[in-house]
This record gives structure tokens, C-alpha cells and sequence, in this order.
């Protein structure tokens, strides 16, 4: 299914259930298919879809308490792992063909031996499915419908801003977080445990995002396919670790077998060398070796192509390309009126510390107010210059780096740079500005008529005040000041901070504008300006 950029405005209950009723639809198309058995795909593509389903139900459904059973939800849990051995022999069969071709005569028939034993397994997994799948899902998918139609339209969040497009930036915010913590983890090729969490985050971070394809106000079509690029690389990884270990389990087999053997014969024949030497005798046991140590070579070249393309690099552009689209699904609904608010820092919140840094260059065009500006930015997502019209709402447009260059000499009256962070919480987006050089720290967010908005407790500990109301702090201005060349002190005096006994004046985090002085951020340094506690 696809998301409409309408869509992101439902409240968040009833766009839970429209998302996770489409997932629920293509369940039982998938399942239709299985009966029929018309293509050797139809398996797992059931079996992807009822993960799907299972994974974003995981992901929402704590939003909709109440409506769904837990039992419900285990079922569901059931049934998605329960063809997964089938798939995976399938999988493995795969694999073996690939690596036939690198053999020799001898080993060859170790391959065959273990292709057998998996092709088994892989037919007594279609047989399960016929028999449990097919017989009990559909009774599940009628069960889950009817308690998402049969639940109370009423939403608690009403009034609250809550909109199935902010729970979606708050879910994935949180998938992306815990996919990058994976991917940090992955350190050695060997590394089984910590590639299988990172390759199953990342899926539930693509489950989140794959609705969102082609949406206007939040296209995750490129994200989708990073993490489908990335997923193949965890997933070879992943699939010569579980391979690696039926080698082991079939060598451990074998291995009995041999002793077995040995052990009759001796007891049938005495203790001849000969005898020993014809009875211990397996040449399935070398071809099994060497198709391990096939399998382990697979691990370690996925593991380098990994470590070479996607963590140094890709990572990072990942990380930027979601927080964008966080920032388009936690926009108002269409027609909802905003203020902005503004808040003067102490410092950066530690929690944010380690966020993607963008560096932004800003000039004014001259001309009457509003006036028109241009944006340089340069971060993990490349480097974008744009001009802003003058016109409230106007569309930003891009600029080639000559034209930019040509134009930016206009603007030497009226400059600003700074390094920001836009990051995502609780679904709310905010942009932290800490003006170079040395200059304020500033956080901006939007907030939605009538909503209830309580500043959060990361942001609260670094608070000086509200500085919303305060032009001083409005960049325009901030840009006319910071670009006047500062007066010299008359000759023979010395500078102010060196009068005051402080070097090089004002403490330069805070560089006050002319109307505050460092006696008023000491009085409000940490004063919250906001009623009840603050926001996780």
C-alpha cells in the first residue's frame, strides 16, 4: 500500500488501522496465492508479507491499546516464523549451486549429500504450511479486521496535534536509532549475533518507510533502497553464518557416523589397522570441510564490502535522508496554523551531541523588507545552495555553485553561518543553530493552534530563556550585527573585557546582543519558562 500525503494527517488510531488493515489485505492476497501454488515465489512472498504486517503491527499497535489482543499478536508472531525453515533451506540451496562450480570432483558429492538433506527440509516446510498455515490464518486475519473496525473511533490524542504522520517520525526515528546502534556493533565478520540485529532493524526501519514511497510530502523511496542495498549485504552475512552452522551440525553427523562405524568393526573384526583405516574412511567429511571453509571466505567478503561501502560513508547519508522525511511527516496537517517558537541554549544537549552536523551559510539580498536570501549548505547529504523569495511560503530554488558564487558578493552586509542539527523527537522536529564563530545556540521548532506544547527535558537542562519574542535573536538581525566590523576602542583605553577582568570580554557561547548583558544570562541560565514537566 501507499501512503497520501492526506493520509499523514488521520489521526493517529484511524491511520493506524488504515495502514495496518492494508497490510492486513495483502496478507491474504499472498495467501491466496500460496494455495493456488502458481509460482515457486509465492512462499516467500506470504511469508514476507505476514513479517510486514507482523513488524509494523509491533511497531503501532502501542498506540492503539486496547484493540488488538496480545494473544492475537502472538499468533501472528506464530505464524510468520513458522515458515521459516522452509525459506531458508530454500535459501541454502541456492547458495550450494553458486558454490558448486568451485569444487572439484571429490567434493562435489559432500554438496549433494547436504543438498539433499536441506531439500527435505524444504519440502516438509511447504507441507506445514498447507497444513497449519493455510487452515488457521485466515481465521487470525478475520479476528484482527474485525477488532480494528469494531474499535471506537473516539482518539485520546484529539486536540494534541497527534497525527498517524507524527507517530510515523516518532517510530522511525526511534528504528533508525537502534539500526545505527546495530550497525556500530558489527565489527568483525564473525560478528553472527550483532549482523542478524542490525540486518532485522533494518528491515523494521524498510517496513516503516515502504508505505511512504512515492509520497509528496515525504518521499522514502531512496531511503528504501539504501536499506535494501544493505539488507543484501547483512543478509549474505547472514546467510553464511546460518549456512556455516548446518556444515557444522552435518560434520557433527558425519563425525558420529564414522565412530559408529569404526566402533562395529572393531568389534566384528579386532584391532587391525586395516580394518580401522577402511571403516573410518569418509570422504564426505573432507567435502563438508571444504565447503565451510567456502562459506566462512563468503562471510569475511561481505563483511569487507560492508565495512568499506556502508560504514564509514552511507551511514551517515542514511541518517540524514530519514531525518528529512521526519521532518516532512511531522509538519501540521494541510490548513493548520503554526507559530514558531525559539529558545537561547547554554550549550548543545549532550544527547544531541553526536548528531549529523550541517554547516549553513546565510546572506540577505538587499532590498525592502522581507528580503530575499541565499542558503549554502554542506553536510553528510552533499552540498545544496538555494535562494529563499522574499514571499511568505515560496518555493526554495535551487542554484548551481556558480550561480550562487555570482550572487553571493550582494550579500556581504548581511551574513550568518552556523553548524545545525535537526533531529526528531517524540515526533517533534527541531533545529539547533549554534551560530559561528562563537556565537549563540539557538532551538526552533513549530507549534501547532491549540496544541499543548511542553519543552522537552534533553532540551530544558541547557535552557536560558524563551527568546521567541526577542527580534535580537531573529537571524536577520543576528546576520546585520555579526557582519559590522566591530568599533576599536579609543586610542590609548583598553578593551571592555579586559576592564571587566575577563578575557576577551563577553564569554563567547553566549554572545549577547547589545540588549543583554552577561548578568541577565546569569540570572536566567536553566530557567524554564514553561508550565509542567518537560517531554522525555
Amino acid at each position: 500500500m501507499r501512503l497520501e500525503p492526506t493520509d499523514l494527517d488521520l489521526q493517529a488510531r484511524q491511520g493506524i488501522r488504515l495502514v495496518l488493515r492494508g497490510y492486513l489485505r495483502e496478507t491474504l492476497r499472498e495467501l491466496t496465492r500460496l494455495e493456488r501454488a502458481t509460482d515457486g515465489e509465492a512462499l516467500h512472498d506470504f511469508r514476507v508479507s505476514l513479517r510486514r504486517l507482523r513488524s509494523l503491527a509491533r511497531a503501532l499497535t502501542p498506540r492503539l491499546p486496547g484493540e488488538l489482543r496480545r494473544r492475537q499478536l502472538r499468533r501472528l508472531r506464530d505464524y510468520a516464523n513458522a515458515t521459516g525453515e522452509a525459506r531458508d533451506a530454500e535459501v541454502f540451496l541456492g547458495l550450494l549451486a553458486e558454490l558448486r562450480g568451485g569444487l572439484t570432483w571429490r567434493d562435489v558429492a559432500a554438496l549433494d549429500w547436504l543438498a539433499a538433506r536441506l531439500s527435505e527440509q524444504a519440502a516438509g516446510g511447504h507441507g506445514q504450511v498447507a497444513r497449519e498455515q493455510l487452515a488457521g490464518y485466515r481465521k487470525l486475519a478475520r479476528g484482527l479486521d474485525e477488532a480494528l473496525v469494531a474499535a471506537q473511533e473516539a482518539d485520546e490524542d484529539a486536540g494534541r496535534g497527534r497525527t498517524l504522520g507524527r507517530v510515523l517520525a516518532e517510530c522511525i526515528e526511534s528504528q533508525t536509532s537502534d539500526l545505527l546502534g546495530a550497525l556500530d556493533e558489527v565489527k568483525l565478520a564473525s560478528a553472527m549475533e550483532p549482523a542478524h540485529r542490525a540486518r532485522i532493524a533494518g528491515k523494521r526501519l524498510r517496513y516503516l518507510l515502504e508505505p511512504l514511497r512515492g509520497c509528496a510530502r515525504a518521499d522514502a523511496a531512496p531511503a528504501v533502497a539504501a536499506l535494501k542495498e544493505l539488507q543484501d549485504r547483512l543478509g549474505e552475512m547472514h546467510d553464511a553464518h546460518v549456512l556455516g552452522e548446518v556444515i557444522h551440525g552435518a560434520l557433527q553427523a558425519r563425525a558420529e557416523a564414522r565412530v559408529r562405524r569404526a566402533h562395529s568393526a572393531v568389534l566384528g573384526a579386532g584391532l587391525d589397522a586395516t580394518v580401522l583405516r577402511s571403516a573410518s574412511r569418509d570422504p564426505l567429511l573432507r567435502g563438508l570441510l571444504v565447503l565451510d571453509a567456502q562459506v566462512a571466505d563468503r562471510a569475511i567478503r561481505a563483511f569487507a564490502s560492508l565495512q568499506a561501502d556502508w560504514l564509514p560513508s552511507r551511514r551517515q547519508e542514511l541518517a540524514a535522508a530519514v531525518a528529512g522525511l521526519c521532518t516532512g511527516l511531522s509538519r501540521p496537517a494541510a490548513g493548520e496554523s503554526t507559530s514558531r517558537r525559539v529558545f537561547l541554549l547554554l550549550r548543545i544537549p549532550e544527547s544531541i551531541a553526536s548528531e549529523p552536523i550541517t554547516r549553513v551559510e546565510m546572506g540577505w539580498l538587499p532590498g525592502p523588507a522581507p528580503r530575499s536570501m541565499l542558503v549554502r549548505e554542506h553536510g553528510p547529504a552533499g552540498a545544496h545552495q538555494r535562494l529563499l523569495g522574499d514571499e511568505p511560503g515560496a518555493v526554495p530554488r535551487k542554484l548551481g555553485a556558480d550561480q550562487f558564487s555570482l550572487r553571493w558578493p550582494e550579500t556581504v552586509n548581511s551574513r550568518l553561518a552556523c553548524e545545525r542539527r535537526t533531529v526528531v523527537r517524540n515526533g517533534r522536529q527541531w533545529t539547533i543553530d549554534a551560530v559561528e564563530p562563537a556565537g549563540p545556540i539557538l532551538a526552533e521548532t513549530s507549534v501547532g493552534r491549540g496544541e499543548a506544547f511542553r519543552l522537552p527535558r534533553w532540551l530544558a537542562r541547557e535552557l536560558i530563556r524563551d527568546v521567541t519574542e526577542e527580534r535580537a535573536y531573529q537571524l536577520e538581525r543576528l546576520a546585520a550585527r555579526r557582519s559590522r566590523p566591530p568599533p576599536g576602542p579609543p586610542s590609548g583605553q583598553a578593551p571592555p573585557g579586559e576592564l571587566a577582568g575577563v578575557e576577551g570580554g563577553t564569554p563567547p557561547h553566549l554572545d549577547a546582543p547589545e540588549d543583554l548583558t552577561l548578568g541577565d544570562r546569569t540570572a536566567t541560565a536553566g530557567q524554564i519558562l514553561v508550565s509542567g514537566p518537560g517531554e522525555g
